[in-house]
């Protein structure tokens, strides 16, 4: 890959994502919470979920890309995110049972040997990361049966979060924030070479227009802009039940946590109309 192109990697995965090492010591310290860590013949993944057993739906967030690149021309020995956005969003006060999926290989330095840094790299939303999304989901909800499912992906955990929509049956919602949901249209923005083990949500928009879905971006996001997102959306089918948000104060790193409680209650709103 040209050093231009993993530049732009570089951009997008460092500003993109978060939480590290100490917020899953705190995560694992609160008794609300369970952890574990799903096996995986290529690359591992951890997970956790707090339970509300009277709650009717099971919202489902998948990390972003985290630490993936070092320098430009380096990738990462780990990919575990500096600040995690969807580990502070699932840990916030919600009236719903919540699951925490990190993405392959994040918080699991222990396992080193066991990953592949292909799965943060040039194959982090392909076939085999995307079966292993899967089995997290399957793992949360049958710890916790009979919820409407929501997923919600953070930066590239809205990739991934899109790519399991368009293959379960089982969702009743997809969100996104901040996702670069048309690989080909952001790797232009970028000037950058796409990433060739990776699968584009774009060629998966009829197998989405079943799944009600919003997809909300910052006004002020330079690593994912609103046209992205804005231009996923037009691309769905015109039955499909999907909307484009936008914040205007957000960027790519603000104010997803701060906000959340309000912009969750709007978007659960939405997800129902």
């Amino acid at each position: 890959m040209k050093a231009r192109a993993l530049a732009g990697l570089c951009l997008f995965v460092l500003g993109a994502c978060a939480s590290g090492y100490d917020s899953l010591r705190t995560l694992k310290a609160d008794a609300d919470w369970r952890v574990e860590v799903l096996a995986s013949p290529v690359a591992p993944s951890l997970l956790a979920y707090r339970a509300v057993p009277d709650a009717k739906d099971l919202w489902v967030y998948i990390e972003g890309d985290g630490r993936a690149w070092i320098t430009p021309r380096q990738i990462s020995t780990d990919p575990t995110p500096d600040n995690a956005v969807s580990l502070a969003l699932a840990r916030a006060p919600q009236n719903a049972a919540v699951a925490y999926i990190a993405r392959p290989c994040q918080y699991l330095s222990e396992l080193k040997s066991a990953c592949d840094s292909r799965f943060w790299s040039l194959d982090r939303y392909g076939p085999e990361a995307v079966a292993q999304m899967n089995r997290a989901v399957d793992n949360v909800i049958q710890a916790q049966p009979g919820k409407r499912l929501i997923l919600v992906g953070y930066s590239g955990g809205g990739v991934l979060a899109a790519l399991l929509a368009a293959e379960r049956r089982d969702v009743a919602g997809l969100v996104t924030l901040a996702a670069n949901l048309d690989l080909a249209a952001w790797a232009d923005y970028h000037k950058i070479t796409p990433l060739s083990g990776s699968i584009d949500p774009v060629t998966r928009v009829n197998a989405l227009a079943r799944v009600p879905q919003v997809h909300v971006a910052g006004a002020r996001d330079e690593t994912v802009p609103p046209a992205i997102v804005e231009g996923f959306v037009k691309r769905l089918p015109n039955a499909a039940s999907a909307r484009a948000l936008i914040e205007p104060a957000f960027s790519h790193a603000c104010c997803w946590a701060e906000q959340w409680p309000r912009l969750q209650a709007e978007i659960a709103s939405l997800l129902k109309q």
